[in-house]
């Protein structure tokens, strides 16, 4: 007969491992049943197969429409809104959460999920966090010799693809007098480092012009080369009533250029992000200072940083484009505009090439930066800081240094350095204000001796002896019977 004790059934010690095992069990059938949800799975399945189906059908639609042209203006394929279901329905139930732009569906990561990012990432799909005051500007069109930058924290260029949703953004900073600096143009570099920024076609107007209350400058950007613009609900309209498309932007061949306009419409124009500075000398010894075929002309100084200077035997040399780099000096308005035109040409360090058309900027190309940086896309109507750094001919012959806000150690990349931006960040435009002489490539022709004398390069294309009367669309020329001429006086 057994005794009670050995009557008492499970002992403590298995039903303790029973029970540990039981939850362990537990836990696994858990884990098991949170990574094969199967209403989570069935969410993504018809997420991920939506999104291809909306990518197949904007690649659909680009190879039937830019089949004749090779692909030109699959850049500029975006759509957005009304616009975007109207002319893809398997966008339909996705309008607040995606975009078509540059021929890619984007997720618009302030309207979808942290699961939602995941499974478009697994795709390939790329999200776009800062996208919903983001304006619908025409895509840059990269030129050859030029690679998409963007900017680390600390201001070191880094490349990218010209596919990048967030290469840059053009974005609203709301109401005027807002100073966001949060609209990021788009910047590229050419070969030998030098950095460009890409200004879109836009159409403008000036509210209270001309009056004693500060005026504000309304900008809508353009789709293509046309002059219809996309709301905010993604319609194409034209323009509204009052505004004007930009001349930097316009054909003005029929009319001998006389808003400073280009033989053709352009989508948008490069301009360089910092003035011209001296290659292979102060910050700038790792880039080349490289020669070009060009000599220097007419009256000039007698010398620069690079040593003495003899009209008609010493060489130009290329600028460079880059930050805190002394400013280009010592040579006559017509050279500089030889120099500029000559960014293109054979042997050139940048990578470009004829088509770039490079040429000095015009006061049109100038007044389009300008407006941009006081619209609500720049500035928003802050004014930008000076450049006043002087280095007061320490070393002989240099005075300015490219990149720099008022002060001495405001480098490009500081945040009081970036206040001289036309963005107040890193992907603006600088040395807008202050550095060395502003130059444009127009003149009055009033017959001044001095229109040979210092810009012969510019003003005798012809090498006729006798100074130039017509525009182009590189020159601007003022006439002294020119209605407008007051404002060049």
């Amino acid at each position: 007969m057994k005794s009670a004790k050995e009557k008492s059934g499970i002992s403590l010690i298995v039903l303790v491992i029973t029970i540990i095992v039981i939850v362990i069990l537990a836990v696994a059938v858990i884990l098991t049943i949170s990574n094969n949800n199967p209403i989570e799975n069935a969410n993504k399945a018809t997420f991920q197969n939506d999104l291809k189906t909306m990518q197949e059908d904007v690649n659909m639609y680009a190879l039937s429409e830019y089949a004749d042209n090779k692909g030109e203006g699959y850049g500029n394929l975006d759509f957005f809104g009304e616009s975007m279901v109207k002319e893809f329905p398997s966008t339909s139930n996705y309008k607040d959460k995606v975009k078509i732009i540059r021929g890619e569906v984007v997720l618009l990561g302030d309207a979808v999920s942290e699961k939602e990012k995941e499974w478009a990432s697994e795709l390939g799909i790329q999200i776009q966090e800062d996208g919903s005051n983001m304006a619908a500007a025409n895509a840059p069109v990269i030129l050859t010799g030029m690679t998409p930058i963007k900017f680390s924290e600390n201001g070191t260029a880094i490349d990218t693809q010209s596919t990048d949703i967030n290469w840059y953004a053009y974005t609203d900073q709301g109401s005027y007098g807002t100073d966001g600096k949060s609209s990021r143009w788009a910047n590229a570099r050419t070969e030998d480092g030098s950095q460009w920024v890409w200004i879109p076609r836009y159409a403008y107007k000036i509210t209270n012009p001309g009056t004693n209350t500060a005026s504000e400058i309304d900008v809508i950007f353009l789709k293509g080369t046309s002059n219809k613009y996309i709301d905010e609900n993604g319609v194409e309209k034209e323009i509204p009533e009052g505004y004007v498309v930009h001349p930097a932007f316009t054909d003005e061949s029929g009319t001998n250029y006389q808003n400073g306009g280009w033989d053709k419409e352009l989508p948008g124009i490069w301009v360089s992000k910092y003035e011209a500075g001296y290659a292979g000398v102060g910050s700038i010894t790792s880039v080349e200072a490289k020669e070009s075929n060009l000599t220097y002309t007419g009256t000039c100084a007698g010398s620069n940083i690079y040593g003495s200077i003899t009209s008609g035997t010493t060489k130009i040399k290329y600028p460079v484009f880059l930050p805190n780099a002394y400013s280009y000096n010592y040579i006559n308005m017509g050279d500089s505009y030889a120099i500029c035109r000559a960014l293109g040409e054979s042997g050139n360090p940048y990578g470009l090439t004829s088509g770039s058309e490079a040429h000095l900027m015009k006061n049109s190309e100038w007044g389009a930066v300008a407006y941009l940086t006081q619209s609500k896309y720049g500035r928003n109507g802050v004014e930008i800081t000076i450049n006043n750094k002087n280095l007061n001919n320490n070393p002989s012959t240099i005075y300015a240094v490219t990149g720099y806000s008022n002060g001495t150690n405001n480098t490009y990349e500081t945040s009081n350095g970036q206040l001289a931006s036309t963005t107040g960040n890193l992907y603006g435009v600088y040395d807008m204000s202050g550095g060395v002489w502003e130059r444009t490539a127009g003149y009055l022709n009033n017959d001044n001796g001095n229109l040979k004398t210092y810009g012969k390069s510019m003003t005798d294309l012809n090498n006729d002896g006798n100074v130039d009367k017509e525009a182009t669309k590189y020159i601007a020329i003022y006439k002294k019977s020119d209605s407008r001429r007051y404002k060049y006086k």
